[in-house]
């Protein structure tokens, strides 16, 4: 994140391959380091999405929002079952 700038926008390939999480700040290999992952609420997430969401929850990340449904399971219930 340059300066002047307190967000990044994180697509899913940096969430699945690339985020980390250490002294419950997220991480990016650039440098980039935040305290919390804000969800577009009118977003829809896979399965892998979500299972990696409640692996970063679980690891110590803040996560807000939450995601809409996608398939038979909601993403939200899958997140609260895996976290």
């Amino acid at each position: 994140v340059g300066p002047g700038y307190d967000y990044e926008v994180v697509n899913t390939d940096v969430l699945l391959r690339e985020l980390t999480v250490r002294d419950g700040c997220l991480l990016l290999p650039n440098g980039g380091r935040f305290r919390v992952l804000a969800l577009d609420s009118a977003s829809r997430v896979s399965p892998a999405v979500a299972a990696r969401l409640g692996a970063l929850i679980r690891q110590g990340a803040v996560v807000a929002g939450w995601p809409q449904p996608n398939g038979a399971e909601t993403a939200l219930s899958r997140l609260r079952r895996l976290s």
